[in-house]
């Protein structure tokens, strides 16, 4: 009966963990690609302000 017990109590300890882990790599992979959109705005939010600025120098050198 101990054994049985203690093989119940290993399942319940294995399925909870990888219940955390599961649900941890999700938020984790979400915050990755949120990380990565960010990213990808922040660089296009610089391409238009260079844009911007050269197109303000030619402005000014003409």
């Amino acid at each position: 009966m101990n054994a049985i017990q203690n093989s119940i109590s290993l399942r319940k300890i294995l399925v909870v963990s990888l219940s955390i882990l599961t649900i941890l790599s999700m938020v984790l992979d979400f915050n990755f690609k949120e990380a990565q959109a960010q990213n990808k705005n922040n660089i296009a939010d610089k391409n238009v302000e260079t844009l911007n600025e050269k197109e303000i120098e030619g402005s000014v050198a003409k």
